[in-house]
């Protein structure tokens, strides 16, 4: 849903085929409906790892996906 209301376009081009800017800059790529940005470590790691979900910076869901990786590795919250 966040990339559904903030990634709709790069979503689109992906699925046409196309690319701009933050699609050739972050190598973005859709798998299962999900976009997730692509590098050259998928060899070293896990899927998940190595290519990472594109979440938007300022929605309410980032923040708390971040949060709880604080409180489950006992971080501090930071703000």
């Amino acid at each position: 849903m966040a990339q559904a209301q903030y990634f709709a376009t790069e979503r689109s081009l992906l699925q046409r085929g196309k690319r701009n800017q933050l699609v050739t800059r972050l190598d973005l790529f859709l798998q299962d409906g999900l976009i997730r940005c692509g590098g050259r470590v998928a060899n070293a790691m896990a899927q998940e790892t190595a290519h990472p979900i594109l979440l938007p910076k300022q929605h309410p869901v980032t923040t708390m996906i971040v949060h709880e990786a604080h409180r489950k590795l006992l971080h501090l919250r930071t703000k």
